[in-house]
């Protein structure tokens, strides 16, 4: 029977290129996708599976939340705090970006027979393939409508094209020392753009210039107090 799951997913950019430059070190490949089914945790309860360059995460919705204790926001932000860090570790750690999405729907899933159909999975994947675009998870519009005003304090912000995402660097700079954090993600993501712009692979150049301008952003802010 179906079951309505949240259903996270995550594409690795520059996948491709990771995998022939790495053809003899398979391990590296593994490490990282090993990586990538990390956001599960004593709070909710998580079925992951990847692929290729896919990473799909499975999060119970109604016997993961228990609704007197917490809202659903609160459970939200749970697991948005868990996609931020590992955000935010690819980058420090392996130097690579993610995409993805987060949708709700129905899903059948055969753990045993591996096999995966529902509508919370297709909308998380046209969401990711169609509109995520940046190294930016996006919220799906059978979310988002449940967040009113906590973005405020939610770890998502609302980008320029109206799509909401989650933003490891305003999770980041809550939890770590911002001055610090914020030089370490500028100078890693300017020293690829610099290798970038060598290569003229302006496909991944955008995105990290994306990605920079968001880091400019947050020190902005910073700055003005804001």
């Amino acid at each position: 029977m179906y079951k309505e799951k949240l259903v996270v997913y995550f594409d690795i950019l520059g996948f491709k290129e990771l995998v022939n430059n790495k053809l003899d070190d398979p391990q590296y490949i593994h490490e990282i996708l090993t990586f990538l089914h990390g956001i599960s945790s004593s709070s909710y309860k998580a079925d992951s599976i990847a692929f290729s360059d896919s990473i799909i995460h499975l999060i119970d919705l109604k016997s993961g939340f228990d609704s007197s204790q917490q809202t659903f926001n609160e459970y939200l932000n749970v697991i948005i705090s868990d996609i931020s860090s590992v955000q935010m570790n690819m980058l420090l750690n392996y130097k690579i970006l993610i995409r993805g999405a987060i949708a709700k729907g129905n899903i059948f899933y055969d753990q045993d027979k591996n096999i995966l159909f529902g509508d919370g999975l297709i909308n998380a994947y046209l969401l990711e393939s169609k509109h995520a675009v940046f190294p930016r998870i996006i919220i799906d519009e059978s979310i988002e409508f449940n967040l009113n005003d906590d973005l405020e304090w939610m770890d998502l912000t609302k980008d320029n094209d109206g799509n909401v995402y989650v933003d490891f660097i305003k999770w980041a700079v809550k939890l770590k020392e911002e001055k610090s954090i914020l030089s370490k993600l500028k100078l890693i993501v300017e020293d690829e753009l610099e290798k970038l712009e060598i290569t003229k692979h302006r496909s991944i150049y955008n995105k990290y210039y994306w990605l920079l301008n968001k880091i400019n952003e947050k020190e902005q802010e910073n700055l003005t107090g804001n």
